[in-house]
């Protein structure tokens, strides 16, 4: 099951009554699930910083220098996954 999938089950299924616990974990887990979902650093240049031309930035804001050449899989900073593939 993908990430996506687990995300619209635990939405679909999201019990109106529960225990503020209950719901406060269910919304944690919700997000580390959605920093699984493959987003890749944006290829831009920043307001602040336009003297150094295009970069990667991150969702969060963190900038990747020279990220074609040295990619991660993931942000240091918020966790985000940057790329990579699901097993089917």
């Amino acid at each position: 099951m993908k990430p996506i999938d687990v995300i619209e089950a635990m939405e679909n299924n999201y019990p109106p009554n529960a225990d503020p616990i209950l719901r406060e974990a269910l919304d944690l887990a919700i997000s580390a699930l959605e920093k699984q979902i493959v987003k890749p650093p944006e290829n831009k240049v920043h307001e602040k910083h336009k003297a150094l031309g295009k970069n990667y930035y991150c969702s969060c804001g963190v900038m990747f220098v020279d990220w074609e050449n040295y990619p991660t899989n993931y942000c240091g900073n918020c966790g985000q996954r940057l790329r990579g593939y699901y097993a089917k």
